[in-house]
């Protein structure tokens, strides 16, 4: 992989969303909601360059998947550490959120197949639907914004909350289809 790969216009998407994620981590309240949000709302565009420049590669997925599991753990830890009846809300989703995607984004390496492109489950075709992959995400998002910014629930943030509690089903989905993938991979000792 050269530089050309590394220091491509979807790979500087990412790397410019990691930036602001960091830069995030060391405010409060309406500072981290704009740097936070811009950084998640950064993700709509580095798939859709790494498609108009025909430049999507391994790495590119790779930081994709990775800031989006640390997106959420930046969140969810800003949460926890200023609301405490969340805290054990936070740990689950980011440790299910974490594992899920890990399992399900290395099977899908080895099998040499794009996380978004499977076909092999019916559910993680509905998922990956453009229209409904933004509306989980986003829903998602807004959920933790919410949560984090304001200071009592109202019904727009249980209704999110719902949008967040059907993404968890779909990583129960990614980390099943993942683990089923990787037992009938054999290793080389086998």
């Amino acid at each position: 992989m050269g530089l050309e790969e590394i220091f491509n216009i979807p790979n500087l998407i990412d790397y410019s969303r990691m930036i602001l994620l960091l830069a995030s981590v060391f405010c409060e309240n309406l500072p981290f909601v704009a740097l936070y949000s811009l950084s998640v709302g950064m993700d709509y565009f580095d798939g859709m360059a790494a498609k108009y420049f025909n430049q999507a590669t391994v790495l590119g997925s790779c930081l994709d998947m990775v800031i989006d599991r640390v997106s959420t753990m930046v969140i969810c830890f800003k949460i926890a550490g200023t609301k405490v009846n969340h805290q054990k809300k936070c740990i689950f989703y980011v440790l299910f959120d974490f594992i899920s995607h890990f399992i399900y984004f290395i099977s899908m390496i080895l099998v040499k197949t794009h996380h978004k492109s499977f076909q092999g489950n019916y559910l993680l075709n509905i998922y990956y639907n453009n229209l409904f992959l933004k509306i989980m995400c986003t829903g998602s998002e807004l959920c933790f914004i919410a949560t984090y910014y304001l200071k009592k629930e109202n019904v727009m943030v249980r209704m999110l909350q719902l949008i967040a509690l059907v993404k968890t089903f779909f990583h129960l989905v990614h980390f099943c289809v993942g683990v089923d993938l990787l037992s009938e991979i054999k290793t080389h000792g086998d």
